[in-house]
């Protein structure tokens, strides 16, 4: 059916103002779009389009960590308990040097440090025996809220330091030895290498961190480690004492106290002896030989000695007098760590002028009244006499007295 012509207009001219709204309201939002590109930051002027590029902007928003990608763990603060080397056979003042470089070199490493005051309050609470093993120096730890302990040993072999550095840590790894040997020039540097080797970083850490944190003190109040031990009887009149009065000398597991070796190998050494020599063959003879021996110390345990005497024999006719002369190779046997006792074992060649070759072997025990003296017996000396025509064999007893220097 034909439209009337009022129809018609009536659509032309609604169908005009729909398009002049589409209109309007694109060229609005075109206009919104050019207002917020020239607010922000770093876009170009209108009059200056940008370059297009083919490489995308990058984004302001902070990107997400790659899949699988754990974060990094938070930092923990941890801390160090370092007890004071022990020495065996060197001077104390090797030990002190040792502590000094350990607790130096834990600190460059990262670690916190308990002072030696602390460690000794510890040390008297924990009631562990000095050296401590591996066992107490991780309850060491435990007892004093430290992630770690480092302990040292200290002697000489051939001439040179031989530093042994243990560490246990409350982590369950280890507990991690290393050695190093020096000399007195570069000590330290021996013992910083020995403790960076078996030392793990204070970031290495395995399994779960321990239940207790290291907070920091408030002014006036104890610390974490002196707060654990403290409240023993005489407490503060233990820590008035020096860190090396009470770890210098402590009683082993047996009760009895750590003796160190002998500082020095006294090379040289002269005796005064006594001998009885009772014979066994051809009418049991009996001489007797009063002289003096030069040693010299080989070794710490190997001996090379002289021995002139004055011999008093029993002869045809009597008593006759000759002088012997004997060179003599005595070796040590230590049967004590705790006593300077010692078994000599001894053999000697010698001879008896208007007699014959002399040949001698001995065991008996030595024990030194202190550095220099030292007090020795044979008790099982056979002797050999080459007298002309003849074999006579005697069973000697020695006593002598030594001064070693």
């Amino acid at each position: 059916m034909p439209t009337p012509r009022g129809s018609r207009s009536r659509a032309r001219r609604a169908a005009l103002v729909a398009s002049l709204a589409w209109a309007s309201l694109a060229w609005a939002l075109l206009a919104w779009a050019s207002v917020t590109r020239a607010q922000a930051p770093g876009a170009p002027e209108a009059s200056e389009p940008a370059a297009r590029s083919s490489t995308p902007a990058p984004s302001s928003e902070p990107t997400p960590a790659a899949a699988g990608e754990a974060p990094p763990p938070p930092f923990v603060a941890r801390r160090v308990v370092v007890v004071d080397a022990i020495t065996y056979g060197v001077a104390q003042v090797v030990g002190r040097v040792t502590t000094e470089q350990l607790r130096a070199s834990a600190a460059e490493l990262g670690y916190a440090e308990l002072s030696r005051e602390e460690t000794a309050s510890a040390y008297r609470a924990l009631r562990a025996p000095y050296p401590p093993s591996p066992a107490d120096l991780w309850r060491l730890a435990w007892l004093t809220r430290s992630h770690r302990g480092v302990f040292a040993r200290v002697w000489a072999d051939s001439g040179r330091y031989v530093i042994e550095v243990i560490v246990a840590s409350l982590d369950g790894t280890g507990p991690f030895v290393a050695r190093e040997t020096s000399g007195a020039d570069d000590l330290r540097a021996a013992a910083d290498r020995a403790l960076r080797a078996v030392l793990p970083p204070p970031s290495a850490w395995q399994g779960a961190e321990p239940t207790f944190t290291l907070e920091p003190a408030a002014p006036g109040a104890a610390s974490g480690a002196s707060a654990g031990v403290a409240g023993g009887v005489g407490e503060r009149r233990a820590m008035r004492r020096s860190v090396r009065d009470e770890l210098g000398e402590p009683a082993g597991r047996d009760g009895r106290r750590w003796r160190p070796s002998e500082p020095d190998i006294r090379r040289l050494s002269i005796a005064l002896q006594t001998e009885a020599s009772i014979g066994t063959t051809q009418g049991n003879f009996y001489n007797h030989f009063v002289g003096l021996r030069v040693d010299v110390r080989l070794v710490r345990d190997v001996i090379l000695g002289l021995y002139g005497a004055y011999a008093n024999l029993d002869g045809r006719a009597g008593r006759v007098h000759d002088f012997f002369f004997m060179l003599q190779l005595d070796g040590r046997v230590r049967p004590s760590n705790t006593l300077d006792l010692t078994i000599p074992l001894r053999f000697g060649v010698g001879y008896l002028p208007f007699n014959g070759p002399v040949v001698r072997a001995s065991a008996g025990v030595a024990y030194a009244l202190d550095p220099h003296w030292e007090l020795e017996a044979d008790l099982v000396a056979p002797t050999f006499y080459g007298v002309p025509s003849r074999l006579a064999v005697a069973f000697d007893f020695a006593a002598e007295l030594s001064y070693r220097f």
